[in-house]
């Protein structure tokens, strides 16, 4: 297993459930500004809990420091509109972490639940209402959320 590569083919799709979190939450400003924090935090605390994992950690530093040094990092070139993000294709594009971790046995695992654990973690971190303090995770966001498990084999 090539980590690198693995990596780089995963970091798109990362990007894509993060996206369908957000679009799925009917994100405002309040609400980007308490995700993106969620998405550090849970990012900041990963290492610890996935010890060892080297796909986790490879998209850990490309998440928060762009990849390695000198390596550019995999954000997408074109902007992206949540108004047009199809949250079916998002799934379509997650069945392929199933392929990309076949062979990977427990680390694939451990990626999965990294993968889910982070969409979920992005979700809790804005709610409904005045501020994002109402309910944490909503309907569209918690299908969204068990689509997620189920694709990526964790149900």
């Amino acid at each position: 297993m090539d980590v690198d590569s693995t990596v780089h083919a995963l970091i798109p799709i990362i990007q894509q459930i993060i996206q369908g979190v957000m679009k799925s939450n009917g994100v405002g400003l309040f609400s980007a500004i308490s995700m993106a924090k969620g998405l550090a935090d849970f990012l900041k605390d990963a290492p610890t809990r996935f010890v060892g994992n080297d796909i986790v950690s490879g998209i850990i530093k490309n998440v928060l420091h762009g990849g390695a040094e000198g390596e550019p990092s995999h954000a997408p070139d074109e902007p992206y509109s949540l108004a047009n993000l199809d949250l079916d294709v998002v799934m379509v594009e997650v069945g392929k972490v199933n392929d990309l971790l076949a062979s990977t046995g427990e680390v694939g695992r451990q990626t999965k639940t990294f993968i889910y654990e982070l969409g979920e973690a992005v979700a809790k971190a804005s709610g409904s209402g005045l501020f994002g303090r109402g309910e944490k995770i909503n309907a569209q966001e918690a299908d969204f959320l068990s689509k997620l498990k189920t694709v990526l084999g964790l149900s």
